[in-house]
């Protein structure tokens, strides 16, 4: 059976040193990148808020008073209408 090498205290202190560089470089390039990241969402949200208006404010600039007034008929009549039925009177 083979003996299994032991790293040596330097190394070992050699290690732990660069993975603690490579995780302040992490936190440094995180602390960076995050605040892009949310200008950027903040953008996009804005941009979607700005369409959704602009798509619900556009039809009502867009029609004519006699389109209006047909729609609400049209939409009117796709109601249910109820009727009066007599019943035969007993008595």
């Amino acid at each position: 059976m083979k003996t299994i090498e032991q790293p040596s205290l330097e190394q070992l202190a050699q290690r732990k040193a660069a993975l603690e560089r490579k995780q302040r470089q992490r936190a440094r390039d995180k602390a960076k990148s995050h605040p892009a990241m949310v200008d950027r969402l903040e953008r996009v949200k804005g941009d979607k808020m700005n369409a959704e208006g602009l798509k619900r404010s556009g039809g009502w600039m867009k029609c004519e008073p006699d389109e209006l007034s047909a729609e609400r008929s049209a939409s009117r009549s796709s109601q249910p209408q109820w009727r009066v039925i007599k019943l035969p009177s007993t008595g």
